[in-house]
């Protein structure tokens, strides 16, 4: 039986850091998919640069 964090507790903690924007996301997307059929890449993963 864990504790919850109350919300007001994680207010603000998350804003300023940012995410990647959708452009650079699609830029990602758009480089999976030009690879050669024979090329399996199983996982993208696209996380912040800064982080909490």
């Amino acid at each position: 039986m864990g504790s919850a964090v109350p919300t007001a507790e994680l207010d603000g903690v998350f804003e300023g850091l940012g995410g990647p924007a959708s452009e650079e996301v699609a830029d990602a997307v758009a480089y999976v998919t030009s690879r050669p059929r024979p090329v399996t890449l199983r996982q993208i993963m696209v996380p912040p640069t800064r982080q909490a």
